[in-house]
């Protein structure tokens, strides 16, 4: 009896690093076996060394998880925030020879299993709204390409980091007097487990990753907006019309790709991934109003709950290919 063939799936964001592992028939069925969620995969922003060792962590319980203990993968697709950088792919791709990963490793752009997971055929749109933010598209022909994605230095508007930035902010200016008070001061404090406002920066650079702490308020700010605080609200528009802006970006770059594409597919496919977008409605509908207004959209977009499992489409996609080409020279 031949091996199963096992495949490989990895989503790792700014905030968490999900891993799956699954079976592929040889009639290209995926069966999934087992998976687990680690810590931030992106090792521009936390590092090599944490990036790698969440890695491992994660793909190390997707393993036992899956009862495949030490048996061959034959494909693995790794779709890791911040693996844009050459060196960044490189240290990747170290790392799983290293650890003898798989048989076959793809490095793919963090965008790429959203795009796989929306798209059935003709052209398609995808946005990530997580602790960053990124958005592609990929025509009916296949070529696929990224707006955003440039990190929180000097982008990422809209993103988890965005709006927990800008709710910091807001804190700061009502304790100093030079912006409106707000009820981010205390559901900030008690998101912190401080009692004073002056202790927010100690606190979070007592945290390790600064990033993913500031991102982690966004929460803060969402609820607070949920619940009509007139400052927190704004923030939430700002965020969605900067979301909103970059995916009209997107589509407008498709276009100019793609035309007007088949009349008989329909409009692009449109999928949404990250945890501000997929878990509040009401950003989620500022953003989408805003693009209708734009003329962005004209149809309901696919909420990509777990982009990892657009990892395995790759890689079932990617191990049939193999096969195929191998046949052919055979």
């Amino acid at each position: 009896m031949s091996e199963p063939r096992l495949i490989l799936g990895i989503d790792g964001g700014g905030t968490k690093t999900a891993a799956r592992i699954a079976v592929l028939s040889a009639d290209g069925q995926i069966t999934e076996l087992g998976g687990a969620v680690g810590g931030p995969g992106n090792l521009r922003a936390v590092g090599p060394s944490a990036g790698k060792a969440n890695l491992d962590a994660a793909i190390d319980q997707a393993l036992t998880e899956a009862g495949v203990g030490s048996a061959t993968i034959s494909c693995a697709v790794l779709a890791l925030a911040g693996s844009r950088q050459p060196e960044i792919r490189q240290l990747v791709r170290d790392w799983a020879d290293g650890r003898r990963l798989a048989d076959d490793v793809l490095v793919a752009h963090d965008i790429d299993p959203v795009l796989a997971a929306v798209r059935k055929e003709g052209a398609a749109l995808a946005m990530i709204v997580g602790t960053g933010t990124v958005a592609g598209g990929m025509t009916g022909e296949g070529a696929r390409f990224v707006r955003g994605g440039w990190g929180y230095w000097f982008g990422d508007e809209g993103s988890g980091f965005d709006l927990g930035r800008q709710g910091l902010a807001a804190v700061a200016r009502a304790v100093d007097g030079t912006g409106p008070e707000t009820a981010l001061t205390e559901r900030v404090l008690e998101h912190l487990d401080i009692n004073e406002a002056r202790l927010i920066l100690e606190r979070l650079e007592t945290q390790g990753d600064v990033r993913r702490e500031i991102a982690a308020c966004a929460r803060v700010v969402l609820a607070a907006a949920d619940d009509g605080d007139d400052v927190a609200d704004k923030i939430r528009q700002q965020a969605a019309t900067a979301a909103a802006a970059l995916l009209h970006a997107a589509a407008r770059e498709l276009e100019a790709r793609d035309g007007r594409g088949d009349a008989a597919k329909g409009p692009p496919e449109l999928g949404l991934a990250g945890g501000v977008v997929t878990a509040n409605a009401a950003f989620r509908n500022a953003m989408l109003t805003r693009l209708r207004e734009l003329g962005t959209i004209t149809a309901e977009p696919t909420l990509i709950h777990e982009p990892v499992l657009g990892c395995l489409k790759l890689a079932a996609r990617r191990f049939s290919d193999r096969l195929s080409d191998d046949s052919r020279t055979a």
